[in-house]
Parts: structure tokens; C-alpha cells; sequence
């Protein structure tokens, strides 16, 4: 954006996101690139307008715009009458009007979605059980409509556990802490979805997933082994904010 670029010439890299972060933020063509890189993108076609996406969507198809996080904007296709209704999903999407291009790829049925958090030189991870069931398409992959509801309390609260450390393979760890690295970029996180990753975000100010339990595994990038500790809520949120202002060099 102008904003961004404006900022840039005057801070350079001395602001975060810094250029090359920003240029994969809220993009998912250009995380998909980045991703084939190490091999853990979700399989997916490109379609730049409407025509291309019929020309590939089928049933157990899942399309999404590139723009837009929280899951909004993403459709989910399980019956042939559904596809005579895409106009109508997309126009009902929260990303209506800058829908295109967007991603199509095939619907993985697993037990459970991961999200991979980096911050401080720590890795935590989460599992969230997944949905089984949705009401329509552009509910997915929320068991209802949810876009009249406020993001705070949106849909039913999904069983959520702490990651172990043999959920996702050391190989596969190392590659997602090469990409934080490569993007240098103090915080990230990552949705996972049968060891490939669906899209990739920066995080300033989130509270942690699990609420329920105070101590949790991560891996230490130093010491480059699992360990665990306690870990409030409040301060993962605090530790996001602080690991920024330490990149920068301010604290």
C-alpha cells in the first residue's frame, strides 16, 4: 500500500513488518510461492477470475479468496447443486468485492488443524478439532453462519489441546522456523493442516488459545529442544508485543 511504502522511505528497515514480511501479509498466492520453496504447501490452483474458478471447482473442492483471514471468505463444496450457487457464496463473502484471485484445493478430512506459533525464540502449538458438519458452503468451516456474529464470540468454542512434541516432525518444525527467519520477522503463525500448511500470519497482542491449563510444551530454537513451562494468557500477549520491540532494537 502507499501507506506502507511511504513508511518504508523513511524507516527502511527499521519498522515491522519490515518489506519482505509485508509482502507475504494477507496474501495467500504469494505465501504459496514461498511455501513450494520447502515443499509444505497445500496443493493449489490459482484462479484469477470467475470463469477459471468453474473451469475448477468439483465437488470436495474448497476455494478461498487470497485476502482475508479468520476463515472468512472460504467456501467449502460437498453436493453438485452447490456449484450453481458460487456468484451467490462470493457475494456474500466478507471479501466480496476483491474476492479474485483465489485459491482452490482439495477438502482434507483430518481430525485435527494445528496452528504453529512462533515468538521469542520459542515455538507453542495448538490442535483444534475440527468441524464435521456446516449448515452451507461459506460457513466452512464453522458449523453455521457466523458473519453476523461478533469475532469474539463466533460460533461453538472447538476442542483445543496442547501440541507434543512428536505431532509434527522435527524436519517439518525446522522448515516453518527457517521461513520466520528468511522473513525476518520477530513472530509468526502458521495453520497446519496434514503436515502442509494452509496460509501463514503475524501476531501482535493475541491472548493464548488454551485457557483451561497454565503450563505448556514448546521448543526452544536455542537450545533446539522441547521443554515446557507455565504460560499465562495474558503473557503470550505481552511477549508478542515485547519480541517487537526488541527486534527493533528499543528494549
Amino acid at each position: 500500500s502507499k501507506c506502507f511504502d511511504d513508511l518504508y522511505k523513511h524507516y527502511g528497515e527499521k519498522m515491522w513488518p519490515n518489506k519482505s514480511a509485508y509482502y507475504y501479509y494477507d496474501d495467500k498466492v504469494r505465501q504459496y510461492d514461498l511455501l513450494k520453496k520447502f515443499n509444505i504447501e497445500t496443493p493449489s490452483i490459482i484462479c484469477n477470475n470467475f470463469d477459471e474458478l468453474l473451469q475448477n471447482i468439483s465437488v470436495g473442492k474448497v476455494f478461498k479468496s487470497t485476502y482475508g483471514a479468520g476463515s472468512e471468505s472460504v467456501c467449502y463444496i460437498w453436493k453438485d447443486e452447490q456449484i450453481n450457487m458460487l456468484e451467490d457464496y462470493i457475494n456474500r463473502s466478507y471479501n466480496n468485492e476483491n474476492f479474485f484471485p483465489c485459491i482452490v484445493q482439495d477438502y482434507i478430512d483430518v481430525e485435527y488443524e494445528y496452528n504453529i506459533l512462533i515468538c521469542d525464540n520459542q515455538l507453542y502449538g495448538v490442535k483444534q478439532k475440527t468441524n464435521k458438519q456446516y449448515s452451507e458452503p461459506i460457513s466452512f468451516p464453522h458449523k453455521k453462519d457466523i458473519y453476523n456474529e461478533h469475532w469474539a464470540i463466533r460460533g461453538e468454542k472447538p476442542l483445543v489441546k496442547d501440541i507434543e512434541p512428536d505431532d509434527l516432525s522435527n524436519e517439518f518444525i525446522q522448515k516453518l522456523i527457517t521461513i520466520q527467519k528468511e522473513l525476518n520477522t520477530p513472530n509468526i503463525k502458521f495453520d497446519i493442516v496434514d503436515n502442509k500448511v494452509l496460509e501463514f500470519t503475524y501476531i501482535y497482542g493475541n491472548g493464548f488459545p488454551i485457557t483451561y491449563k497454565t503450563t505448556h510444551n514448546y521448543y526452544d530454537l536455542k537450545d533446539k529442544e522441547w521443554k515446557e513451562k507455565p504460560l499465562s494468557f495474558y503473557e503470550w500477549a505481552y511477549k508478542q508485543e515485547t519480541s517487537v520491540l526488541k527486534h527493533l532494537g528499543i528494549i
